[in-house]
């Protein structure tokens, strides 16, 4: 932003605003789709709306074909509001108000169950549209061996997955779009073992759902005065790609129907394309150290 933009933003605004660079975001987005699309065609982002839903954001993102990612009705609402076909919204999260998840399956959206009370307002709804097909998925958890027990999803070895699973069976209008884990490290160490952990539930199991989502937890660009703040290597774009992808496509290689590879980025698209301009009205220095007050 050059000086007469800036006197022109706070002019609109006041002093004090922040600066979205939207072209950095679809950089980063073509980047990161680019990168596992080249190894595994079948690929797609399912934007996290709860990291930063400024509505230029999801419109790019709804633009260039991907997915909206919500966890709360006002995040549904925006993604409707904005152009977003009700199919390309995967609500997660581990409270769903029950109306919208109905409003939202009867559109033709996908709902991820989470915990054991939400079998039974699926159930309940798909009793009440038997004629309609309700998109669902299912929230999966498992160890990978990262040292921390998640909190999202259903242990695949508990009891209430198999009662997940059963709804398919019991109500045939619901439909199994979708299996979804999520990990809250960013660790490029625990993807690996996400994917072959997903993999492996859907050879288990014996169904191959039309999409596989690995959801979130990547690191994204960063400054290296930032980068030296954490204790790991911040892998890149490819780098992701390059654990990931891989094993899908050994896995589906001989299918000729391959399901689609989903991943729920936020942070690593929307990182470092916020500024923060405010104005200085004063800096001082004390013993060294420069300290400015804001207006």
């Amino acid at each position: 932003m050059n000086e007469s933009e800036m006197k022109y933003a706070v002019s609109q605004v006041g002093n004090a605003f922040y600066i979205l660079e939207s072209d950095k975001f679809i950089q980063n987005y073509n980047e990161l789709k680019t990168e596992f699309a080249k190894i595994y065609p079948n690929f797609n982002i399912a934007y996290s709306y709860k990291t930063n839903y400024t509505p230029k954001l999801c419109k790019i993102v709804n633009k260039l074909g991907g997915f909206a990612e919500v966890v709360s009705d006002m995040e549904m609402e925006i993604a409707l509001r904005i152009g977003v076909e009700p199919k390309k919204i995967i609500w997660n999260g581990p409270y769903k108000n029950a109306k919208k998840v109905e409003q939202l399956l009867i559109m033709g959206g996908t709902v991820n169950i989470d915990s054991a009370y939400e079998i039974d307002l699926i159930a309940d709804i798909a009793e009440r549209y038997p004629n309609h097909r309700l998109n669902v998925g299912i929230r999966c958890n498992f160890d990978v061996n990262d040292g921390v027990i998640s909190r999202f999803g259903f242990d695949i070895e508990n009891d209430d997955f198999k009662k997940a699973l059963a709804l398919f069976e019991t109500h045939k209008n619901l439909y199994l779009i979708g299996l979804q884990c999520h990990f809250a490290t960013r660790s490029i160490d625990t993807w690996k073992p996400r994917a072959e952990g997903m993999l492996n539930l859907i050879d288990k199991i014996g169904i191959v759902p039309e999409h596989i989502d690995l959801g979130g937890g990547l690191f994204g660009k960063m400054a290296d005065s930032l980068k030296v703040q954490f204790n790991t290597e911040i892998p890149t774009y490819k780098q992701y790609a390059q654990t990931v992808a891989p094993v899908f496509a050994e896995h589906f290689k001989n299918c000729d129907k391959k399901p689609m590879l989903l991943i729920e980025p936020g942070s690593a698209l929307a990182g470092d394309c916020m500024k923060f301009a405010a104005k200085a009205v004063n800096i001082k220095e004390v013993r060294g150290k420069a300290i400015a007050t804001l207006l």
